[in-house]
């Protein structure tokens, strides 16, 4: 009786990898602003982030 140590997966699809393309394009700039925020201290913690993301992009 083998043990399996690693489930071989598949790598995804042509589709699923466009999906996340996609994805990264619209999220990105809110990402960047948020990261440098950070940086800054000028955001302490998640809620103040969402906060941030809430008002400025309305989700």
């Amino acid at each position: 009786m083998a043990v399996v140590l690693f489930k071989s997966y598949q790598t995804p699809g042509i589709l699923y990898t466009a999906e996340l393309e996609i994805f990264y394009y619209f999220i990105e700039p809110a990402l960047e602003d948020v990261i440098k925020k950070v940086r800054a201290k000028m955001l302490r913690n998640l809620d103040e982030a969402y906060e941030e993301l809430r008002d400025k992009y309305n989700v």
